[in-house]
C-alpha cells in the first residue's frame, strides 16, 4: 500500500514538473514568435504608409505564401484556424500534433496576419503551445490520456503567454474541447503551465496589458443589468451570424471549382480589396479594440456596423482560402464594435457595456462560458465582471450549440464513442470515399428489439431478460419511434415505480437517420451528440422504426474496408 502511494506521488510530481517545464518553454517560444511577427508587421506598416494600395499586394502575397509554406512543408496540408488543430488533437488524436505542423503553421500564420490579412495571434500561439507539449509528451512516452492533457495544457500556456492572461489560459483548456462540458483532468497541469508561461513572458516583455486597463470599481445598477441582458441577446444574434458566415465561406471555398493554388490568390484579392476600402479591418485589430475601449472612434453607428461586417467577411475569407491564424481576437473585435454601436445609439459611451459585448460575443462563437469573462477582466480590468457574466451567460445559451469549431463535442465521450471517432478519423485519412459509399442500411440491424411505450417498467424488464443489448428503442402502437431507453436507466427505477409505463420513464432523444443516408452523416451526427446508437426510420414524417445502428457496427464495417 505504501509503495503504491509512493508511486502515485512520484507520478504526480512528474506531471507537475512536466507542466512547469512546458509552461516555461512555451513562454519563451511565444516571446520569440511575437518578435518575429512584429518584424513582419512593421514591414507592412512601413510600406502601407507610403501607399495604401500596397495593402492589396501584401494580402495577396500573404495568402499565397502562407498556403505554399503549409502545403510544401507541414505534415497536414490544411490551413485555417489554429484552435481547430488543438480541439481536433484533443478529441480525436489523443493529443498528437506532428512537430512539422508545430513549426510550420505558426510561421505561415505570422506571415498571414503580419502582412495584413485578418486573424488573431492566438491561433499560432495555441499551435506552438499544444504542439511542443505534444512532442515533449511523445519523448517522455506518456500514455495517450496523459498526452492529450499535456497537449491542451501546452495550448493553454500559449494562450496565457500571447495575451498575458494566465486565468484565460486555464479556463480555455477546461472549456474549449466541449460545448456543454469541461475537461476536468486538465485543471492542475493547465494551471501550472499557464502561470509558468505567463511569468516567463512578462519577464521578457513586461507586464503591460493587451488593452487599456480600467482599474476603477463600478457597482452595477439595475439599468446596467438590463443593458447587459439586451447586449447578451444581441451578441447571440451577431455571434450566430458570424459563425454561419464563416461556415458558409468555408463551404464555398471547398466547392470552388478551381485549382487549389488559385484559392489563396482569390482570397488574398478579396481581403486586399476590403483592407483598401477600410484599413481598420487588417491584421489583429488590437488598435481598433483599444480605440473602442477609450471611446476614440468618433464615427456614425452605420459606419461601425459596416466595419463590423467587413471584419467578419475578411476574417472568414482569410481562414477559409489559405491563410492561418485564430478566431478568438476577431470575435473580441466584433464584440467591441457591437458594444460601441449599442452605446452610440442607446446609452452614450460606457466601457463596461463594450466589455460585456466583447465577452458575450466570444462566448457565442467559441462556445465557452467563463473564458471570455476572465479574458476581459485580465486584459481590460475587473470592473466589468458582473455585466460580462450576465451578458455572456445569456448569449451562451441563447445561441444554442452554434460554434466556429465543428470538432467541439457536446460533452466528454466514453469508450465506444471514442472508438467511433478514431475509426472515423482513420477512414477520412486513408479511404475517405467509403464514408460516402456506405449507407445506413449497410450497417443497421433490421427488426430490432423494441419496447412498446405502453408497457410497464416491470414488463419491459421481463421482456429484455433474454437479450444482451444495452439500448432499447421505444415505439408506439404504430411502430413509430418515440425515443430510447438504456438498461441502466431501467434498472435505476425504484421498485415502487415499476408499474409506470416505459414511455413515461426517462426517455432519451435519439439520433435519427434514413436508410439511404451516407454513413458519414450518421457518424458526424452521433459524434456531435455524443451518442453510440442511431435509429433508422422509414421517413422523418411517420418515424416508423426500421433499424438500429450501434457504433460498433459502424466500426466493424469501416475496418472491413481500411484493413483490406
Amino acid at each position: 500500500m505504501y509503495r503504491k502511494t509512493a508511486m502515485l506521488r512520484a507520478q504526480e510530481l512528474r506531471y507537475i514538473l512536466v507542466s512547469a517545464t512546458i509552461g516555461l518553454l512555451i513562454g519563451l517560444i511565444v516571446s520569440y514568435f511575437l518578435e518575429f511577427f512584429k518584424l513582419i508587421d512593421n514591414l507592412r506598416l512601413a510600406l502601407t504608409s507610403i501607399n495604401l494600395y500596397f495593402s492589396f499586394i501584401l494580402t495577396l502575397l500573404a495568402m499565397f505564401a502562407s498556403y505554399l509554406i503549409v502545403v510544401s512543408l507541414a505534415y497536414t496540408k490544411t490551413t485555417g484556424c489554429g484552435t481547430h488543430i488543438i480541439i481536433n488533437s484533443y478529441n480525436f488524436r489523443s493529443g498528437f500534433i506532428d512537430l512539422r505542423d508545430t513549426l510550420i503553421k505558426p510561421i505561415a500564420s505570422a506571415i498571414t496576419i503580419g502582412l495584413g490579412c485578418s486573424a488573431g495571434l492566438e491561433g499560432p500561439s495555441l499551435v506552438l503551445g499544444g504542439g511542443f507539449a505534444s512532442k515533449i509528451s511523445q519523448v517522455l512516452d506518456l500514455k495517450p490520456e496523459a498526452m492529450r492533457t499535456m497537449m491542451i495544457s501546452g495550448a493553454a500556456a500559449g494562450l496565457s503567454a500571447v495575451f498575458k492572461a494566465p486565468l484565460t489560459g486555464i479556463f480555455f483548456a477546461l472549456e474549449i474541447p466541449y460545448k456543454r462540458d469541461i475537461a476536468k483532468e486538465a485543471f492542475i497541469p493547465a494551471s501550472i503551465a499557464s502561470i509558468a508561461s505567463y511569468l516567463t513572458l512578462v519577464t521578457v516583455k513586461g507586464t503591460e496589458t493587451l488593452f487599456p486597463f480600467i482599474p476603477k470599481i463600478i457597482i452595477p445598477s439595475i439599468h446596467d443589468v438590463f443593458h447587459s441582458i439586451i447586449l447578451g441577446l444581441l451578441a447571440a444574434v451577431v455571434g450566430v451570424l458570424f459563425v454561419k458566415l464563416h461556415h458558409k465561406v468555408t463551404y464555398l471555398s471547398k466547392r470552388l471549382s478551381v485549382k487549389e493554388y488559385f484559392k489563396p490568390i482569390i482570397g488574398g484579392a478579396m481581403v486586399g480589396l476590403i483592407v483598401v476600402i477600410n484599413p481598420y479591418t487588417s491584421g489583429t485589430g488590437y488598435e481598433v479594440i483599444r480605440l473602442t475601449l477609450e471611446n476614440g472612434m468618433n464615427i456614425q453607428p452605420s459606419i461601425i456596423i459596416a466595419l463590423m461586417l467587413l471584419k467578419m467577411v475578411a476574417t472568414s475569407v482569410t481562414l477559409s482560402f489559405g491563410g492561418g491564424g485564430g478566431l478568438f481576437i476577431p470575435s473580441i473585435y466584433v464584440g467591441a464594435l457591437l458594444g460601441l454601436t449599442y452605446t452610440s445609439i442607446f446609452t452614450g459611451f460606457r466601457e463596461i457595456y463594450v466589455m460585456a459585448a466583447m465577452a458575450s460575443l466570444l462566448s457565442v462563437t467559441s462556445k465557452t462560458l467563463f473564458t471570455p469573462v476572465v479574458f476581459v477582466a485580465e486584459t481590460c480590468g475587473p470592473s466589468s465582471i458582473i455585466p460580462t457574466i450576465i451578458a455572456s451567460t445569456i448569449s451562451f445559451f441563447a445561441s444554442g450549440l452554434n460554434t466556429f469549431y465543428e470538432d467541439q463535442l457536446i460533452k466528454e465521450a466514453y469508450e465506444e464513442e471514442l472508438a467511433l471517432e478514431e475509426a472515423y478519423i482513420m477512414a477520412k485519412e486513408t479511404k475517405p470515399s467509403i464514408l460516402e459509399d456506405i449507407r445506413a442500411r449497410d450497417v443497421m440491424t433490421v427488426n430490432p428489439i423494441a419496447l412498446n411505450t405502453n408497457k410497464t417498467v416491470e414488463e419491459a424488464l421481463k421482456d429484455i431478460r433474454g437479450y444482451n443489448f444495452r439500448v432499447y428503442p421505444i415505439i408506439n402502437n404504430n411502430g413509430e419511434l418515440e425515443g430510447y431507453i438504456t438498461l441502466e436507466t431501467l434498472l435505476s427505477i425504484p421498485k415502487w415505480k415499476h408499474n409506470i409505463q416505459v414511455g413515461l420513464a426517462a426517455l432519451r432523444t435519439p439520433v435519427i437517420t434514413l436508410e439511404d443516408e451516407p454513413i458519414i452523416n450518421v457518424i458526424e451526427d452521433m459524434i456531435r451528440k455524443v451518442e453510440d446508437h442511431a435509429f433508422v426510420v422509414s421517413s422523418r414524417e411517420n418515424m416508423k422504426l426500421v433499424g438500429v445502428i450501434a457504433a460498433m457496427d459502424i466500426i466493424k464495417k469501416i475496418l472491413q474496408y481500411i484493413t483490406v
